[in-house]
């Protein structure tokens, strides 16, 4: 059984730490000050502890003392900050003074600090605001019983659509909860090396994208020649999150099978895909989830009190192995 430790709600964001100069002119400002105010809020509403911390309130000592938290941050990360808060001679000068910062801490321990100055990875700056909108978007992903009981309540209203899009939504959401935070993918960096990489942020920050999406091509493109099998990976980014978590031990592998009949029936009422494509995938889907297909395009209502059921015993499988409250 994985531990409540290892989910996504407690395995990357124990805490939050922002600090910042609340005399800082809007305009001279390296980030929207009142727009990651506003983000934290959010967060802190999903569960997720948060710490502001003026400078304007403490001393020098104290500045740099979270200066150091955040060096240790970056060691972890081997993200470079020195630049982004100073200088090479002069480090830290501008942290969270002219240069606002977010700690991310585990523990008590400071394991990220945004802003980074380029990421190893593909070259890309990282800024508390694109940080905390990635985070959001993943931790509402979690509240698959609020979406099962949407389907539920959906089929008590007679729609039957959304319905299935609710289930789906608490299948997907229930993945994306517990891979968050987790370095569970390998990736190869423009510089040769091995980094380790959340599979989520992988898929978000590289599906549908092009080399005119980055500001460093050339490093896109080397890092996506040394990695083709995983790029290959993004032509199914549902099926990828879904092998992994088959990995991480909170999916059975016999499971995965009703989650794709599932995922296709979605597909299909939904007209994700073109109709001639999946009508044959449907059909098999529906068979192989005990309906025949007459009843299935007589009867939506009956496919979607189907589909909401398999929803429910997976999440609550899945809840089980994972021990999550």
């Amino acid at each position: 059984m994985i531990s409540l430790e290892q989910t996504a709600k407690s395995a990357k964001l124990a805490s939050l730490h922002f600090i910042y100069n609340s005399t800082l002119e809007r305009h001279k400002a390296r980030c929207d000050v009142a727009l990651v105010l506003r983000y934290l809020q959010q967060i802190q509403v999903l569960g997720i502890k948060v710490e502001l911390t003026d400078t304007n309130a403490i001393s020098e000592p104290e500045r740099m003392n979270l200066y150091s938290d955040a060096i240790t941050g970056s060691v972890i990360q081997k993200a470079e900050i020195r630049r982004v808060f100073g200088s090479n001679r002069y480090p830290g000068t501008l942290f969270g003074k002219e240069v606002p910062a977010l700690l991310v801490l585990e523990r008590e321990i400071c394991t990220d600090v945004y802003p980074q100055r380029r990421s190893l990875v593909d070259g890309q700056e990282q800024t508390i605001e694109s940080y905390l909108e990635n985070t959001i978007k993943a931790l509402e992903f979690s509240p698959s019983e609020k979406y099962i009981k949407n389907a539920k309540d959906s089929l008590d209203h007679g729609l039957s659509h959304a319905a299935i899009l609710y289930s789906l939504l608490a299948l997907d959401g229930f993945i994306w909860r517990v891979l968050w935070g987790k370095k569970d993918s390998l990736l190869i960096g423009p510089d040769g090396r091995r980094h380790p990489f959340s599979s989520i942020d992988f898929v978000y920050r590289y599906s549908r994208k092009s080399e005119a999406d980055f500001p460093y091509p050339e490093q896109f493109r080397s890092m996506k020649e040394r990695n083709k099998g995983l790029f290959r990976e993004l032509r199914d980014s549902d099926g990828f999150l879904l092998k992994q978590a088959v990995k991480e031990g909170f999916v059975n592998p016999h499971e995965t099978d009703r989650v794709k009949k599932l995922r296709i029936i979605r597909n299909f009422c939904a007209h994700f895909n073109p109709f001639e494509k999946t009508l044959s995938q449907y059909r098999d889907a529906i068979i192989s989830l005990g309906l025949d297909p007459p009843t299935s395009f007589s009867r939506l209502d009956a496919v979607a009190v189907l589909i909401v059921k398999h929803a429910e015993n997976l999440v609550g499988s899945w809840k089980s192995r994972i021990n999550i409250d």
